[in-house]
């Protein structure tokens, strides 16, 4: 027997041995999630005081429209902070209508950015811009609106991403030097066809360019350098070297490839959001009529407290780390509660056994529910730990799209767990001993657990 397996033994042993007092301490076990909860309240109040929602819903259920804007080799870790916060700038400033034309002014709905998201290998990383608009904002089918709103983002962001170059004389050449331009052929070859066409349509008085002439030029140790530019001139007088540098400013190309990735009309996230609730109810109350009739009706009311519990630990979570409320949060919600679900089946029908021995006769439900506890309590954390560290491992690994997903069901699995343990079988002794005082006006004394052996 090596090492690893006798711990696992001795941890069994301890955890089927352990004398477990779970319904005498549910105080404790009450107060926990209760300050989780109250956690989650003061964040919502910090969000929504800050940005205007104290929960960070994806506009699947708030409406909007998703842009990406390729930042390409102009993204590095270095200026990536500062790209963000120049592209809230300007999406801000769009929000208030400032510097907003008087024609365009009436037709721009209320306009907020929850986040962008920096992804993809680098050289080819884009930042998603997402708008959201209020749904009294923008009727469904205006797509006017939202050309006009393309065409100001457009042109903000071609005046944010712009080069403009460093512009000397050599004798009769102008030099054109750039911070940095695209290497590849193919993006090489549009760039130098867009910058001749700019020279070609340069008007400088008396100053003529040459865009016939224009070859690239050589950097400081006398190699070709497709981030220079070497432009003939012709005609007298001062060159007006400002003129040239704006007429020559060029947008990175991977730059102004601003997509529309997708677009949610108010009407269709208010759609989308009732059939995942409906989706959600029916799923629940099949459930529960399944155990109510599996089982009898304190198992089903204990169930849906247990669900209650996790439904309202998730929302908290979501809200204190400003998780996005999307579309895989209803997955990660419908697969938390029937995993939920399925470990109180296990606990009741363990419990529903108990009362059925005879060696367990005349027990009180104080005792049923803590040897429940302690007969299940081993299967319980091996199904849990088992599906905590897949989830774990891709939530460390795994893109942000897949994190969105992969983070509240890690919670929600360990907020399952504990209200399968503490939660559940706390409340159907609650909800059995009231039912009996009811009855008889007294409840049973709890009787001192005796240890039993593992049954097989």
């Amino acid at each position: 027997m090596n090492k690893f397996t006798k711990i696992k033994n001795d941890l069994s042993h301890r955890l089927l041995e352990k004398d477990y007092k779970v319904v005498e301490k549910k105080k404790i076990y009450f107060l926990i999630p209760i300050a989780f909860l109250v956690l989650a309240i003061i964040m919502g109040i910090i969000f929504g005081v800050t940005r205007g929602s104290p929960f960070n819903i994806s506009m699947a259920f708030t409406g909007g429209q998703s842009v990406d804007i390729i930042l390409g080799t102009r993204l590095t870790d270095d200026n990536a902070q500062t790209y963000r916060e120049e592209i809230y700038a300007i999406v801000g400033r769009l929000h208030q209508q400032e510097g907003v034309s008087e024609e365009y002014r009436r037709d721009i709905p209320a306009i907020t950015m929850s986040e962008t998201i920096q992804q993809g290998a680098i050289g080819s990383e884009t930042a998603s811009i997402r708008l959201q608009f209020n749904s009294s904002d923008i009727a469904a089918d205006d797509t006017d609106t939202w050309d006009i709103i393309n065409e100001l983002l457009t042109e903000e962001l071609n005046h944010l991403f712009a080069m403009v170059p460093r512009v000397t004389s050599y004798g009769s050449n102008i030099i054109v030097e750039y911070d940095s331009l695209i290497t590849t052929s193919t993006e090489e070859t549009r760039l130098f066809g867009a910058i001749r066409e700019a020279v070609a349509a340069f008007n400088g008085g008396t100053i003529v360019l040459s865009a016939d002439g224009m070859t690239y030029g050589r950097d400081s140790e006398g190699a070709l350098s497709d981030s220079i530019l070497v432009i003939p001139f012709s005609g007298t007088g001062d060159i007006p070297y400002d003129a040239i540098a704006a007429a020559l400013a060029v947008s990175d190309p991977f730059s102004i490839d601003i997509r529309l990735t997708g677009f949610t009309s108010p009407t269709m996230a208010r759609e989308f959001l009732i059939t995942a609730i409906l989706a959600i109810l029916l799923m629940l109350t099949l459930l529960l009529i399944y155990i109510a009739f599996r089982f009898e009706v304190a198992s089903g009311l204990a169930t849906i407290i247990s669900i209650f519990h996790d439904l309202i630990m998730i929302m908290a979570f979501m809200t204190i780390f400003n998780i996005e409320i999307g579309q895989t949060f209803i997955a990660a919600i419908i697969t938390i509660l029937a995993y939920t679900i399925n470990n109180n089946i296990i606990t009741f029908d363990r419990i529903r056994e108990n009362i059925k021995s005879k060696r367990h006769e005349g027990k009180s439900n104080t005792f049923l529910a803590n040897t429940a506890v302690r007969e299940t309590i081993l299967r319980t954390i091996n199904t849990t730990v088992t599906t905590a560290l897949v989830l774990g491992a891709l939530a460390i690994i795994g893109v942000p799209a897949i994190q969105v997903f992969t983070l509240p069901l890690l919670f929600g699995i360990l907020a399952g767990a504990y209200s399968t343990i503490f939660i559940s079988p706390t409340a159907w002794v609650m909800l059995k001993d009231f039912a009996a005082k009811r009855i008889t006006g007294k409840v049973t004394a709890p009787t001192k657990p005796i240890k039993a052996k593992q049954e097989n």
